[in-house]
């Protein structure tokens, strides 16, 4: 049988590409579970955020790879990678990505407008959707590249700044704006925060974790919004990490339960049984 680590190399062997990258968990099966990730001292390491699953690791050092040449440091003082839009594969979205995104997802003209920023055209690999990260001011911190199937293939988390300790998650905003919000939410994908900001303010994790830097943007924005509650939603096997997200804010945090495999994929009706959740009816 194939090792963890032989596959974690067949897969970077297709699909290497900068920063974060998911792939099907070999241990447990889980899509796009399995995190994988340079390592300082070279290679490269993976860790399943799947809840239960105890796969992690490291490549071996690659010895024979070439060092990448030193890149210009911009006048910013950060360094960047090549902003998608110069790409000679971009393609802006199409009427057709609006329809894909409206009949499979269920979201609006106006979310995909802000969710979509386009495709990456791979020739016989066919394509890839492009996702920018967004920052709370709506500013562009980085993108997501998912598979133009979005159930099927790997996905790859894209930073086109690199100055550590930035928050890499992604903020949508209601249409709307009003002094006060019943609720502030949290998600793991951009497509269920871009569906369900419909009605909240809401933070796609790009993920099931958390760190400081994130955990203190959401609650400095929640103050702010005088939003009472955060509404921690994740997939219904990461449920024991929900509730544990949910303590991280403190009188505020609020785990919501959910049997479906992601917000985006919900039925009309249980969508709008979570937003009545997350209004604390």
């Amino acid at each position: 049988m194939t090792s963890v680590r032989q596959q974690v190399r067949l897969f970077l062997e297709q699909y290497d590409r900068d920063g974060l990258q998911y792939m099907d968990c070999p241990e447990c099966g889980k899509h796009n579970k399995l995190m994988v990730g340079p390592a300082d001292e070279g290679g490269h390491w993976f860790k399943c955020l799947s809840v239960g699953c105890p796969t992690f690791g490291t490549t071996e050092a690659n010895h024979s790879a070439k060092p990448k040449p030193a890149e210009a440091e911009p006048a910013s003082g950060r360094k960047l990678y090549q902003p998608y839009r110069r790409d000679p594969r971009y393609e802006p979205p199409s009427s057709k990505d609006y329809l894909r995104y409206n009949s499979r997802y269920g979201v609006l003209n106006r979310e995909v407008r802000r969710l979509l920023a386009g495709n990456f055209y791979r020739g016989a690999d066919g394509s890839v959707d492009v996702l920018p990260v967004y920052g709370p001011e709506q500013e562009e911190r980085g993108y997501v590249e998912r598979n133009f199937n979005y159930d099927s293939g790997p996905k790859a988390l894209l930073r086109p700044y690199r100055d550590i300790p930035e928050p890499m998650v992604s903020w949508y905003w209601p249409k709307l704006t009003r002094p006060n919000w019943p609720c502030l939410a949290i998600v793991e994908d951009q497509i269920s925060a871009a569906r369900l900001s419909r009605y909240f303010p809401t933070v796609a994790l790009l993920g099931t974790s958390l760190d400081w830097h994130a955990q203190q943007e959401i609650t400095r924005i929640a103050k702010n919004l005088r939003a009472p509650r955060i509404c921690v939603i994740l997939d219904n096997d990461a449920q024991n990490l929900c509730v544990g997200l949910a303590h991280k804010f403190p009188g505020r945090g609020i785990a919501i339960p959910v049997f479906h495999e992601d917000v985006k994929d919900m039925s009309p009706e249980d969508f709008n049984n979570l937003v009545g959740a997350c209004r604390g009816g």
